[in-house]
Formats: C-alpha cells, structure tokens, sequence
C-alpha cells in the first residue's frame, strides 16, 4: 500500500508531500492544477520513462519519493530478497531521480538498482488505471500467474509437483553436460598422448640415448 509520496523539482512542482491514509483516497482539483503532474511523478518513480523535461525549470535535478507498506506483500518481499534488500518494519522506500543533464539514479530501500529491477518490483505493489504501463491486466507475462490462482489449491499443489521434477530434471541435465564436458576432456587428452606415443615410435629411441646425447651437448 502506498502512504506516501514526496516529489521534489518536478515540472510546475517545487516542493510536494502527500500521505494517504488506509482505504479510497481521493485527489481532486480544476483542470491546470497538477493532478496529472502528481500522477506522472508516481509513474515515474514505479519506473516509467523519464526524461530531463520534467526536471523544473532552473533546477538540477527532479526527485521523487514513495514509500509503500508491504507487510502483507509476500511478491515484493520475495523481489526484494532476490537483491538482498529488506522492508524494515514492511516499510518499502523507493526513490528515482532525474538529472537536468538527463541521468537518472533509482533506489529501493536505501540501495541503488537498475530500473529494469524497480519496474519489476513496481508491479507487485501498484496498478494505475487509464497508465498502461501498469496495468497488470495488459501484460502477458502476468496472465499464466492469473490463472493458476484462479484455478485454486488443487491446482498449486501440482504447480508444486511440476516444480520440483522441473528442479530435478534440471539437476540431472547439469550433471549429465558435467560428464559429457569430463568424456571429451578425457578424450581429447588421450587423443594428445596417443600423437605423442607416435612421435616417439617415429624416432626409435634407444635405450641410454638420451645420456649419449647429454654428453654430446657438453663438448
């Protein structure tokens, strides 16, 4: 759930905090007031396109804050965890900036990501309606997990089945392409030794050969 937002330098905007309480919440105002610059500064830090023309005139940089509770949010806690990143208290920071020169910095949780991981992380805590960007519902990587929760428990525990003979399957190929790389190893160095027996079966070599030579070498 999303309790607050910060945006700081954003087109018309100099300084702006907005806290929202639990349930609906409304923002309202005339045309020309800003709603839609309040709502790209939230598409913008949930990881849509941003460009150096929102910074505000004047400024070096545009910064936006949200902050969301996700303490019941098991998908973006098992994201988070993925990097290593914890929601203390289920308390989820993410922050984006925009340079005037048109760099960009993303953060979540105090750490620095790329934007393809604060997109993905985006998605499991917020849908804009009428922003196709994040409307779950518009994309197709999400619509198998729409329907395996649809399809109920029956259906998870063979979700869980699959799974694990996925896991072992795979375990398998890895170690079979382990022994197969072992063969061709073994293979190609008895191939190795095999030309150099030849060699030395060419030159019939004699036995204290090589001592006679050594001594050769010397004088």
């Amino acid at each position: 759930m999303l309790f607050e937002i910060a945006i700081e330098n954003v087109a018309l905007i100099d300084k702006l905090r907005l806290e929202l309480g639990r349930g609906f919440n409304v923002l309202t105002g005339e045309t020309g007031a800003g709603k839609s610059i309040v709502v790209g500064a939230l598409t913008m830090v949930l990881g849509a396109r941003g460009d150096k023309s929102l910074v505000r005139s004047g400024c070096d940089k545009a910064r936006v804050e949200a902050v969301f509770d996700v303490s019941f949010n098991e998908a973006a806690r098992a994201i988070l965890a993925e990097m290593g990143l914890e929601a203390e208290d289920g308390v989820c920071t993410v922050a984006r900036e925009i340079s005037s020169e048109g760099r960009g910095l993303c953060r979540v949780c105090g750490s620095v990501v790329q934007l393809s991981f604060l997109k993905r992380l985006a998605g499991t805590m917020v849908e804009l309606h009428g922003q196709n960007e994040h409307q779950q519902l518009m994309d197709p990587s999400q619509h198998l997990s729409f329907l395996d929760s649809y399809a109920g428990n029956e259906h998870a525990l063979l979700l869980g089945e699959v799974a694990r003979a996925y896991e072992e399957y795979s375990s398998l190929r890895r170690e079979h392409q382990q022994l197969k790389s072992s063969i061709e190893k073994r293979e190609q160095i008895r191939e190795t030794l095999a030309f150099q027996l030849e060699e030395i079966d060419a030159v019939k070599p004699k036995i204290g050969e090589d001592e006679h030579l050594e001594k050769k070498s010397e004088v």
